[in-house]
């Protein structure tokens, strides 16, 4: 079966390294770089690079010209463990598929700030050293880095153990702008960054200014990754679904129907839910504003004041 999330394809990897903790990011993932078509992608701490090849597969399959870098010193933390050269190897190996557009920086995030260009990144994914001090320094160095149109990803939101401070750091900064947090796979921050929202992530930010429309977000990508999920052992692609189109009714009684369906949805099979999840989706980005909400917008606007000064 495949997938659609307001009218771009919700896909599977291909590749899946030998160990992981994003794994059921990656549809979204694909997902966030065909909607967005960013055109600067920096990923601050790779391991094996299940997130980064993500990143790269979808820049291949949708056509787009971005430019991606990988940065770490592939030599690993203490959370991620120490590793060996092979892990770099096989990092190199994956890339060459990518390597038009896609550069592995074998260096730190800091060392590495040389090598991009202040205002050009679209897309951030900080994975890195997780204690608060290392994720909260990682994010303000690179900020400076980050476009008019940026995202930033963090990944372990969730996670409260052994030093983790990124879920700290995240409770601090949501706030600040239009923002959305995965609760599975250890958590993952969306945060819209800049003030210039891309034209492709509009209808997603519409979904987030009702609460039936957050909820969708969650259900319909974790009911997608789990079933893509289960479905890659043979490490195919699922992409190019058909367009689901809304029909009219009211926004208040479609909200009352989702939040009915929504109590169900745990009784039913998966990809039954699925699909009143990706029509429901259409219809209530179709039906919610397409501008943002005043919350939103004086948020976009501070922060775009802020950084002007």
């Amino acid at each position: 079966m495949k997938y659609t999330f307001l009218g771009h394809p919700v896909a599977m990897p291909s590749y899946v390294p030998p160990a992981t903790a994003w794994l059921r990011h990656g549809p979204f993932a694909m997902w966030l770089v065909k909607a967005s078509r960013p055109r600067r992608i920096v990923e601050l701490g790779s391991h094996y690079g299940f997130s980064y090849f993500a990143f790269c597969q979808a820049v291949l399959e949708a056509g787009i010209t971005t430019e991606c870098f990988s940065i770490d010193t592939w030599q690993g933390d203490d959370h991620a463990g120490i590793y060996g050269e092979d892990v770099y190897q096989a990092v190199q190996q994956e890339n060459f598929a990518y390597k038009s557009f896609s550069k592995l920086i074998r260096k730190t995030f800091k060392n590495a700030l040389e090598d991009i260009e202040d205002g050009s990144v679209d897309l951030l994914h900080i994975d890195g050293r997780h204690s608060y001090e290392d994720v909260k320094e990682d994010f303000e160095s690179w900020q400076p880095k980050l476009s008019d149109q940026a995202v930033v990803l963090f990944h372990d939101t969730m996670v409260k153990e052994r030093d983790f401070g990124v879920w700290k750091l995240w409770s601090e900064i949501e706030g600040t702008r239009p923002s959305f947090n995965f609760s599975h796979q250890n958590g993952l921050g969306v945060l819209f960054w800049g003030s210039d929202i891309l034209e492709g992530l509009k209808p997603f930010i519409s979904l987030l200014e009702v609460e039936a429309g957050h909820r969708l977000i969650v259900d319909a990508f974790e009911c997608s990754a789990g079933l893509l999920v289960d479905g890659a052992s043979d490490q195919t692609k699922t992409t190019g679904p058909s367009t689901i189109r809304s029909r009219g009714s009211t926004n208040s009684e479609w909200i009352e129907r989702l939040k009915k369906e929504l109590q169900q949805a745990r009784s039913k099979p998966a990809r039954l839910i699925l699909q009143k999840l990706q029509y429901h989706a259409a219809h209530l980005a179709s039906s919610v504003t397409a501008t943002l909400s005043p919350r939103n917008s004086d948020r976009l606007s501070k922060s775009a004041s802020k950084r002007d000064t």
